[in-house]
This record gives C-alpha cells, structure tokens and sequence, in this order.
C-alpha cells in the first residue's frame, strides 16, 4: 500500500510544480511614452488622390502610421493606416483637386501617438472625370449605345436618366463596369424624340458632370428574307455563278434553295447549308475543316441589331448540327472571283486552311481584312453543354433549342449597313462540318 501511495506521490508532483511556477506574460510591455514624429513627408500627387512618403521614427515598438484626412470640406474625417514595415501611405477617392491637408501620426504597440505632422496634398483629376471626358453617347436598336475609357480601371457607376412627360428625368438604369474600354446599350425606349442624361459616379460618390443629350432611338424591323409577294430575296452568295467553291464555301445541292430557312417555320425542317461531304477536290474527305464558311446575299443593304437561329426539329432533339463557335462579318463590296483562274490561289485569300484533302492552300484570312466583324458568339445551352449529346439534353435545353438561339450585333457596328454577310465557323455542336438550320432572322432597319 506504501508503495502504491509513494508511485502516485512521484506522479503528481510535476502537476505540483508547474501549478506552482508563476506563468509568464508574453505580451509586449506597456508604457506612456509616445513615439517620434514622421518626418521629410514627401507627396506624389495622382489622380483622385496622392502618396504620402517619410521617414519613420526610430522607436523600437513602433507599430506603424496613421493618416487623418476628409475628402472634402462635407466629408467625415477618416482613418487610415501603414504598418512600420513601410514608408508610404496612399489615399484616395477625392473628388477634385483641390487642396487637402492630410495629419499622419506615428503609433507605438503602446497605443501611443506621436505629434502630428500635417501634409498638403493637391490631387490629380479624378477618374471620374476622366471617364467622363470620354463619354460618347448614341442612339441605337431601340435604345442608347454608350461608349467610354476608364484607363484608371476604377469602379463606376453609370446611371441613365429619362425624361417623363413633364420633363422631370426618371432614373431609368445603372451599369456597373471597371473595364479599361467600356461600352454599354441601354435598351427598350421608344423611337421618339427624348431628352436623356447620363451621370457617372465612382464608389465613393464622386459625380463627374452629367452629359445631357436629346436623341431618338431607332425603330428596329424584321429584316426578312421574302419580299412582299413572299418571294425569297436572299441568296447564297455564288451559287448561280458558281463562284462559292472558290471562296471557300462548301454547300449541300440544295443550298441554293434558300427559301427553307426564311419560310416562317421557325422550329420544323432544315436546309443543311453546309455539308463537307461536298467535294472541293477530288477525294476530299468528310471532316470538318475549321474554320468553314457561308455567305448570303441578303439583297439589299441594311443595318442589323441582332439575329436568331433556330436549328433543324430533327430527332432526338438537339441533334441537329449548329455552329457553337462562330463569327459574323459584313460588307457591301466582296472582292470578285475569276472562276477561270486558279482555285488554289482565290482559296488562300478566302480562307485559312493549311491544306485541303492533301492540297496545300497556305490559306491567308486575306479576307478579313476587307470585311467588317459585326460580332464574335459562341453557343452555351442553359445546362452549361456546349455540344450535343445523346441522352443529356435537359428540359431547360430544349425550351431553349425550340425558342431559338438569339445573338445580338456588336453595338458598335448597329449604324453601319451591309448586303453581304458571311458567317465564320469554328465548332459545331457535333463537331461534324455541317449546319442544318431551320430558320434564320435578322433584325434592324433596312436602308432607306
């Protein structure tokens, strides 16, 4: 028994020990003394605010530096703070540029604070106003194209305002951006004329001066394909002169027959308009070479907004071969083609391929360069698929394929007209060369 009392005795007595032992405080330790002042402040005076540079004190619990400023004279005083491991402190958000005077304060671990040095500062412009130099405001498809730099890349605001019918400007929408290149379309105002203002406000509340502006939005029409007897206007650029092939253009037989894709069946039979099945050159295999091309003649010039495909009902749904990846381009002027010259050289202007069914083309994209971008577009179905595969088209998706896929034109362009339109494929939904399209609609305004 002795024994066994001696055992736990041994055990408890570092417990003992250690409750015992006085535990040390490892905090830094307190005083009153405050620390040095800042000195030689230096000021580097950007836009919408300025660095502050000095030389710190030599305390050795210095923890770091506090500045005291306002914004301007209806502002509260703020705070902010730089660690000891720096000699710089920024400030910003200053709406002018006027003078500010800025009080820095050196800070011990203590608490303490130093005697204060005071700073001028003279801002630069504000952001917000260099945003708003700018500003370029026009009218476009029912609504407002805006354009703007924000070279500082700041956030903005930009809030349009609208006049009622007693002239009082209604808020009507904001666009938030910190785009270096900003552009923006405000959309579904009336075509008439309306007195308009446009404000820009950064995060803390700075307003540059508002653009006040009267334009009219411009009316949007269905540029369809029939005329007013119902007879097909468009065409397939260079199927009745055979000059297709030589630009590149691989068609189905029946792709001369527009009329499938402008009927008004907007989700029922396809034209497949291109099909790489097609020969080029002897033995040209059925693959599809990216990127691949169709071109339309739409019969007269025009000016477009936006445009809506709707591909094939072809079973099961959302098989039918679309264009996942593609662009848009237009012109008025299509450089001619000699179908008496070399097919090889008019492809290496019309196109990029490398080689074709074992044919060098070494082709340039020449092309590009005379014809105008009206928009870049890529095919994401509300499931987040981009291609099609069997068994996991959801409900959303087919909704979505049914209703048609709508695609708006680079704003930018909206004001620019054009009778010749080629489309720049890069993927399909199947990753096959074709396109079995069912319906194709173009909005915007025709030329007077």
């Amino acid at each position: 028994m002795k024994r066994i009392i001696f055992i736990f005795m041994i055990m408890a007595m570092p417990l003992m020990m250690w409750q015992c032992t006085q535990v040390k405080d490892w905090q830094d330790p307190k005083d009153g003394v405050a620390p040095g002042q800042v000195s030689n402040p230096q000021v580097e005076n950007f836009n919408g605010g300025a660095k502050i540079t000095y030389t710190l004190p030599a305390d050795n619990d210095l923890l770091g530096v506090k500045a005291v400023y306002s914004l301007d004279s209806n502002d509260e005083l703020r705070e902010a703070y730089a660690s000891a491991s720096k000699n710089d402190i920024t400030l910003e958000g200053y709406g002018n540029t006027e003078e500010h005077t800025v009080t820095l304060y050196a800070l011990d671990k203590s608490g303490n604070e130093s005697v204060p040095v005071q700073v001028a500062i003279r801002p630069l412009t504000p952001p917000v106003e260099l945003v708003r130099q700018t500003l370029s405001v026009n009218e476009t498809f029912g609504g407002l194209y805006l354009t703007w730099d924000n070279v500082k890349k700041k956030e903005i605001a930009i809030t349009l305002y609208v006049a009622d019918s007693t002239g009082y400007m209604q808020p009507y929408d904001t666009h938030y951006s910190n785009s270096e290149v900003g552009s923006y379309s405000f959309r579904g105002l009336s075509d008439v004329l309306t007195d308009f203002r446009v404000e820009i406000r950064d995060r803390w509340n700075n307003y540059a001066a508002p653009l006040e502006t009267a334009l009219t939005p411009m009316t949007e029409e269905n540029i369809f394909g029939r005329d007013e007897y119902n007879q097909v206007i468009w065409k397939y650029y260079g199927w009745d002169d055979n000059t297709a092939i030589y630009r590149g253009d691989i068609s189905r037989a029946n792709s001369g027959n527009i009329g499938t894709i402008t009927d008004g069946t907007l989700y029922g039979g396809y034209s497949q308009m291109v099909n790489f099945s097609n020969l080029i050159f002897p033995a040209a295999p059925s693959i599809l070479f990216c990127p691949y091309y169709l071109t339309i003649d739409m019969g007269k010039q025009a000016s477009y907004s936006r445009f809506t495909m709707w591909m094939g009902n072809r079973s099961p749904i959302g098989s039918a071969v679309m264009p996942n990846v593609f662009s848009l381009w237009g012109t008025n002027n299509p450089r001619p083609v000699d179908v008496t010259g070399d097919l090889v050289t008019s492809l290496q202007y019309w196109t990029e391929w490398e080689t074709c069914s074992s044919v060098e083309i070494n082709g340039t994209g020449e092309w590009m360069n005379d014809w105008e971008k009206l928009g870049e577009y890529r095919l994401v179905f509300p499931s987040g698929a981009t291609h099609y595969v069997a068994g996991q088209v959801t409900a959303e998706d087919q909704t979505f394929i049914q209703d048609g896929f709508q695609y708006d034109i680079d704003p930018s362009m909206t004001n620019k007209s054009f009778r010749y339109l080629r489309f720049r494929v890069e993927g399909t939904t199947t990753d096959q060369g074709q396109i079995m399209l069912g319906e194709l609609r173009f909005f915007g305004r025709f030329d007077e």
